[in-house]
């Protein structure tokens, strides 16, 4: 499923992933 794609569980997940690795540094929090 696309980000943002409206499905809550996918976007659920993506926006857990997205958010470690924004705490890990290894992404920038945009």
């Amino acid at each position: 499923d696309a980000i943002n794609s409206g499905d809550a569980t996918t976007d659920g997940v993506i926006d857990a992933l997205r958010d470690a690795m924004i705490a890990h540094g290894l992404i920038a929090a945009a």
